[in-house]
């Protein structure tokens, strides 16, 4: 299964939107799981995934391998082509 995450932190004004467009994308395709994960929360996952700044977004393949990150707000078509 395709996996999502996304780093966000609860002052980050882009994460709610960034969010939402994950969401969405993981709600139209049942291969696709969403994950939101708290970077200052779980610093130690952060690091193993490079997120150094949020939002951040990681695209797993169904090994767990990294396909695609996207650091900032990035908008579905651009995750679309890597999903």
């Amino acid at each position: 299964m395709t996996e999502i995450l996304q780093f966000s932190t609860p002052s980050c004004g882009q994460c709610p939107q960034q969010a939402e467009i994950l969401q969405s994308l993981a709600a139209d395709r049942p291969s696709v799981q969403f994950e939101k994960i708290d970077a200052t929360e779980a610093t130690a996952k952060a690091n193993e995934y490079g997120a150094r700044s949020v939002p951040s977004t990681i695209v797993l393949d169904d090994d767990g391998a990294v396909i695609s990150k996207f650091d900032g707000l990035t908008q579905a078509a651009t995750i679309e082509d890597v999903l």
